[in-house]
């Protein structure tokens, strides 16, 4: 009972679908990439004092929200990985 019109439906639909299903993945593996990509970032910086503009030494810095930190060294300069 299939005359090549609705042959022609029922692959274009199934078409359809394996393009949807393509497009969800690549997608998804785009997004799984761009999370792990901003998990690898860096924070460096120099703590100095708002008088004399000298770099303080073993100041404690912390990511907010975190647990994250580090203090800093003689020269006021820290980095958080």
């Amino acid at each position: 009972m299939f005359n090549s019109t609705n042959k022609f439906i029922y692959q274009n639909k199934n078409f359809r679908l394996l393009m949807k299903k393509k497009f969800t993945l690549l997608l998804t593996l785009l997004l799984l990439a761009f999370v792990g990509w901003a998990q690898e970032s860096n924070v460096s910086g120099v703590v100095i004092s708002g008088d004399d503009g000298l770099p303080i030494p073993g100041v404690t810095v912390l990511i907010k929200g975190t647990l994250n930190g580090t203090t800093t060294n003689i020269d006021g300069v820290f980095t958080i990985t």
